[in-house]
Parts: C-alpha cells; sequence; structure tokens
C-alpha cells in the first residue's frame, strides 16, 4: 500500500476503505495550483505528498501572491519573506489587502529580492508608512528592463499630497522611459 504517497494519509476508516481510496490526486488538481487563493494553495500542501511537493516545486502558483481574509490578519514580514520566497525572485503581483503587520521594513525585503513586481497592491497596510511605500515604488521603477504598471494605496496613515505627487513623478519617469526603450529596440 502506497500511503507515503497517496493522499488518504489523514482520512479515517477501515483499511479496506483507506486502499480503495489510496493514489494520486487527479491530474487536475495539479492544473489548478496557480489559479488558486493563497489561503487554499497553502491548504493544499498539506493535503497529501504528492500535492506538497508540487506547491513546494512548482513556482507558478507563488508569482500573483494576494493576501486577503482571513490571512492578513496574521501575515507578518516574516511570513511575507517565506511565501514571496518561494518566486525565487520572480514575483509579478504583490497585494496585500488589510496587512497591519506588514512594515516598511518587510516591503523593502521582499522587494529587493523581487525586482520584477509589476502590480504593488497596499491598501490597509497601516503598518507601513509614505516614506516606506515611496521607497518600494522607487526602487520598482529603477529596474530599466521592467515597469511598475499598477499601484494601490489607501489606508496608509500620514498620507499626504506631496507624497502622492512624487509616487506619480516615479511612475511617469519610469513609463516614459520605457517607452523610450521600445521606440529604440530593433523591431524583430
Amino acid at each position: 500500500m502506497e500511503t507515503a504517497q497517496s493522499c488518504n494519509e489523514h482520512s479515517s476508516g477501515n483499511e479496506e476503505q483507506e486502499q480503495e481510496v489510496a493514489g494520486l490526486p487527479h491530474e487536475a488538481l495539479f492544473l489548478v495550483l496557480p489559479y488558486l487563493p493563497l489561503l487554499e494553495l497553502l491548504v493544499m500542501s498539506e493535503v497529501c505528498m504528492p500535492l506538497k511537493d508540487a506547491v513546494k516545486k512548482d513556482i507558478l502558483p507563488w508569482l500573483n501572491i494576494i493576501v486577503e481574509r482571513p490571512l492578513n490578519l496574521r501575515f507578518s514580514d516574516e511570513i511575507l519573506m517565506k511565501v514571496a520566497s518561494k518566486a525565487n525572485g520572480r514575483l509579478k503581483t504583490l497585494a496585500l489587502i488589510n496587512c497591519a503587520r506588514i512594515t516598511d521594513n518587510g516591503l523593502q525585503r521582499v522587494i529587493d529580492e523581487n525586482p520584477l513586481i509589476n502590480k504593488l497592491h497596499i491598501p490597509g497596510c497601516t503598518g507601513l508608512t509614505p516614506d516606506g511605500v515611496i521607497s518600494a515604488v522607487q526602487k520598482l521603477c529603477q529596474n530599466p528592463h521592467h515597469s511598475l504598471k499598477s499601484i494601490q494605496i489607501n489606508g496608509i496613515y500620514n498620507m499626504k499630497k506631496e507624497h502622492l505627487e512624487t509616487l506619480t513623478s516615479y511612475l511617469l519617469t519610469n513609463q516614459k522611459e520605457q517607452q523610450v526603450q521600445r521606440k529604440q529596440q530593433p523591431d524583430v
């Protein structure tokens, strides 16, 4: 019996029933992993060894990290780093919805490790400061081969008009640089 490789490790019942249920998960489960919300993805990694391995080894589910209820209440800088590290530096979308425990330092560490983020959504992240957000956006806009296309902020305490103007200037400068680069590239 392949209990180490089957998805019935956590089931209870008699041995005959377990033998009938034993086996690898249906292939469709592996195909839906990249489309699952973060909570469900983490739960799937606990179901059985094949799914745990698939979640651990596949980078695709980790390219777009969206943290929302109920995970946002417990999501800290350390957890964010652990989850973001699964993207191996190729994170595209980082959406932290009402993650009050995320700090400027945690956000900066994730951005340092994942310079290809093109969507940064941080509404309601009250642990962030305007200067921390500006620093993150500045870093993401410095890469000439990549562009921050979308930023969403609200609920950041002490955000003033000057901060918003600074963010806008970084985004517009980045957009202009991207257009110039596209014009300079030869057509293939």
